[in-house]
C-alpha cells in the first residue's frame, strides 16, 4: 500500500471525511473506515474473508502517524 499517498489523501480531505456521517476523527478512523469497507465488500460479494491488516499493511501503519 502506498502510505504515503493514503496520509496525503486524508490530510487533503480530512475536513469533508471529518463532516460525513462516518465518525471519522483522524487519521487512524480513517483507515479503519477503509478496512472494514474492504472487508464488507469481500464477505458480501464473495461470501470470502480477507485479511485486510496483511493486504494493506497494517503492522507498519504506526510509523506514519
Amino acid at each position: 500500500m502506498n502510505k504515503e499517498y493514503l496520509e496525503e489523501f486524508y490530510e487533503e480531505n480530512k475536513n469533508a471525511l471529518k463532516d460525513s456521517e462516518q465518525e471519522i476523527k483522524g487519521f487512524m478512523d480513517f483507515v479503519e473506515y477503509i478496512k472494514d469497507t474492504i472487508t464488507s465488500n469481500i464477505q458480501y460479494d464473495f461470501n470470502l474473508d480477507i485479511d485486510v491488516n496483511k493486504l494493506l499493511e497494517i503492522d507498519e501503519m504506526e510509523n506514519i502517524i
